[in-house]
């Protein structure tokens, strides 16, 4: 989708969507939600996995009127991946393509893909299902997650039956179903990182975890000691990192995953479109050390205000619909859906900045 903007304009359009969708059958289950997203040429994708069980795909979409020629770099727990078909990618103006990321990355268990593109540009996301044994364990599309960053923020992380995640807990699963940060340093120095997990306003629990990340690796660090609710998780870093977390639920009859990615703070005015799906909420991260008023006011009724307090954060149950926000800026926001054995999120992010004209001046 595209939003064209109206000459002379100093700021970008609102413009918002988002999708979800709810898949039962014998051999793939679990909610997927996603926003849409603009183009661009570089991107970062901190999840998916390839070990037994794992499908993951790298999904492409160039919405430009010029080829895309894509480069995927790959990352796992063991370092940096030679593939040589991840590089030369071309994606046609108006498709996409599909990668599957076993093909170039077999038996990953935390994989992070840096997407960098000349010609074109796309929108990159990551299709991820997983299947244990005969039994279906969910499935989630995951977007891009902030790029390199000594900070970088998660609003909204949802951990929901976590006493049954916990009791179903073996060899093969320990690592998959239990809230995790994934963490990867991309450049040539290792990273003193500090992981903070403040729990939402009504959500009394939280703590902190500190691990050093070897550059070039992907590092996996479980998110001990905290309770059901709602987090903001802040990942604190001597040199840039990128991060995301995931988590899993049980629920009476079937299971899920969401990858919870992070984002930068949103502007003044930001336009939010909320799918149909179980337990929507709209989470807001404030890392300032002022308290901060927002206004959430859906397309037609009565506006929410939440004050969201300083160095915290705070939600509100949302149904679907179109939403603007005001007041917001500075804060991080994620969606998320929760419901019986179904979870699923996505972040808000702000506009990219308006093109201007090039003055080119002659010798």
């Amino acid at each position: 989708m595209t939003a064209a903007t109206p000459q002379g304009a100093t700021r970008p359009p609102l413009f918002a969507g988002a999708q979800a969708q709810n898949v039962t059958s014998p051999d793939l289950a679990g909610l997927a939600a996603a926003s849409c997203a603009e183009a661009g040429a570089d991107s970062w994708l901190v999840a998916g996995a390839t070990t037994l069980g794992q499908t993951s795909l790298v999904l492409l979409s160039n919405p430009t009127s010029v080829d895309a020629t894509v480069n995927l770099d790959i990352f796992t727990e063991t370092g940096r991946v030679a593939a040589p078909g991840a590089t030369g990618i071309v994606v046609p103006a108006g498709a996409q393509k599909v990668v599957p990321l076993a093909g170039l990355a077999p038996s990953a268990t935390a994989p992070v893909v840096h997407v960098t593109t000349t010609g074109g540009s796309v929108v990159a996301s990551m299709q991820q299902s997983f299947e244990q044994g005969i039994d279906p364990r969910g499935v989630e599309l995951a977007g891009v997650t902030g790029a390199p960053s000594r900070v970088q923020t998660i609003s909204g992380v949802t951990i929901a039956s976590l006493a049954a995640v916990t009791a179903a807990q073996s060899a093969e699963a320990v690592s998959v179903e239990f809230p995790t940060v994934r963490v990867f340093a991309p450049g040539t120095q290792d990273a003193q990182i500090t992981i903070g997990a403040v729990g939402e306003a009504g959500t009394a629990a939280g703590n902190s975890f500190a691990q050093t990340v070897k550059a070039g690796h992907v590092a996996e660090i479980p998110l001990d000691h905290l309770k059901d609710g709602s987090f903001d998780v802040t990942v604190r870093s001597n040199v840039p990192v990128v991060a995301a977390v995931r988590t899993s639920v049980i629920g009476a009859k079937t299971r899920d995953f969401a990858w919870f990615v992070s984002s930068p703070p949103i502007t003044d005015s930001q336009l939010v479109a909320v799918p149909p799906g179980p337990g929507a909420r709209v989470h807001f991260a404030n890392a300032a050390d002022k308290d901060v008023t927002v206004k959430i006011q859906p397309a037609s009724g009565s506006a929410i205000r939440l004050t969201v307090p300083a160095e915290g954060g705070t939600s509100a149950s949302v149904n679907p619909g179109r939403y603007t926000l005001t007041g917001g800026d500075g804060l991080v926001v994620g969606v998320s859906f929760s419901g019986d054995g179904q979870t699923s999120s996505f972040a808000v992010s702000p506009a990219g900045p308006l093109a201007a004209p090039i003055e080119v001046y002659p010798h």
